[in-house]
């Protein structure tokens, strides 16, 4: 709940450019996560924010994988790399 209620702030009031969800601390993620995911890339999509994952631990890599979401996402293994992708 508390990615969605800070993803919502972001969208609205914020507006980035870009957009990295840094997940190197991030151990499990089921499909409430996965969920969380998909709505803020397609949020982003629709604002015209580039949308990026970065550090996912070997776990969470297969997920998305499994999932094909790796497909969908731009996954980096660096929060910095995803920063640096369109300048």
């Amino acid at each position: 709940p508390q990615l969605r209620e800070m993803l919502v702030e972001i969208f609205t009031e914020d507006r980035p450019r870009r957009l990295v969800l840094d997940l190197s601390d991030l151990i499990y993620l089921d499909s409430t996560g996965l969920s969380v995911f998909v709505t803020a890339h397609k949020r982003a999509s629709a604002l015209g924010i580039a949308f990026c994952l970065a550090n996912p631990n070997a776990s969470v890599r297969r997920l998305l994988q499994i999932t094909a979401l790796d497909q969908i996402f731009v996954i980096v293994d660096e929060a910095g790399s995803a920063t640096k992708r369109d300048e």
